[in-house]
């Protein structure tokens, strides 16, 4: 290592050589580096240090802080099914609570049946109300039985009841239709029912030859007021005593011929569909005049089929019933 002007130098040699272009490296005392960055630090810091000053800042009223209030939430319960055992009790129950159910459901189910038959009974009503060109809807007026005029045959008449049951019972014996009829204060026995005389004298004839005493005449019974009538009531009125009249004459003529006539027997047929069309006929006198003369049209039908005298009998005795009815106030 040579000194030049107090400067040292290192020499490096490569494999004892010294190479050819040869680069002198500076040694620098490393105390003295230390001491110029030292010197250089200090200068940085003054050239760092400086004043501060700070921005004067108006003041900011600050409210004061009120804490808001709310009220808890209560967090909802989940539902949650939870099992229990039934107790002992608890089939009983359910099989109590079955038999009333299935009772509610077979009172509930009648009651609805019934309401159906019902609506259905009367819608028919007025279906065949509507057919027969009737109102069955009551109308609240009055009407009257007209009079009735007719030939009977009579078996007597009498003031004590007890004779004239004596009487009745002795025409039964002989199987003869018989009916007792007060009028005016006197009982009446007829057994023959006739649209006019000339038939209840034949008829009365008939009779005798059986020995039972009996005599011919016209009767008359006076017509009857009635009120708070139906339409069918109101038709039944003036239809029933068209129809006595025909059915009568059938009668007495079956009786005092064996036969009876099938063009009468269309024709009365024709009035007694009139008849079944009334169905709103509810006061007791018509109800009972209506059932009568059914009766004679049904036993008139069978003695036709079957040539039984009994059905004759049959047909004079309901003729005798409507006569009972028709004279009643």
């Amino acid at each position: 290592m040579d000194k030049q002007d107090g400067q040292s130098t290192i020499k490096v040699k490569i494999n004892g050589e010294e190479p050819k272009s040869q680069q002198e490296v500076a040694v620098h005392d490393w105390e003295i580096v230390d001491q110029e960055v030292a010197a250089a630090a200090d200068e940085k810091q003054d050239d760092e240090s400086f004043d501060w000053v700070l921005p004067e800042i108006d003041e900011i009223e600050v409210k004061e802080f009120k804490p808001n209030y709310y009220a808890p939430v209560t967090e909802k319960k989940k539902f949650q099914f939870q099992f229990k055992r039934p107790s002992k009790g608890y089939g009983l129950t359910v099989v109590i609570s079955a038999i009333i159910a299935i009772f509610v459901g077979v009172f509930f189910g009648f009651s609805i049946l019934k309401f159906i038959v019902s609506e259905e009974d009367h819608l028919s009503s007025r279906a065949t109300g509507a057919a027969s060109g009737t109102s069955s809807v009551a109308s609240n007026a009055a009407a009257s039985l007209p009079s009735l005029k007719f030939g009977v045959v009579q078996a007597g008449v009498f003031n004590s009841k007890d004779t004239a049951q004596t009487v009745l019972d002795q025409l039964d014996q002989k199987n003869l239709p018989s009916a007792l009829v007060p009028l005016d204060g006197q009982d009446y026995i007829f057994i023959g029912i006739t649209s006019n005389t000339t038939d209840a004298s034949a008829l009365a004839a008939k009779y005798k030859k059986k020995n039972v005493d009996v005599y011919a005449k016209e009767l008359t019974l006076s017509s009857s007021q009635l009120q708070n009538l139906t339409k069918d009531e109101q038709t039944f009125t003036t239809l029933t005593t068209s129809l006595f009249q025909s059915l009568s004459s059938e009668v007495s003529n079956g009786i005092l011929t064996g036969q009876i006539s099938s063009t009468n027997m269309k024709s009365i047929e024709a009035n007694v569909k009139k008849l079944n069309a009334l169905v709103q006929i509810k006061q007791t006198k018509l109800v009972n005049l209506k059932k009568d003369q059914l009766s004679c049209y049904q036993s008139l039908l069978n003695f036709q089929k079957n040539k039984q005298t009994s059905d004759l009998v049959k047909a004079e005795q309901s003729m005798l019933s409507y006569i009972q009815t028709y004279s009643s106030k």
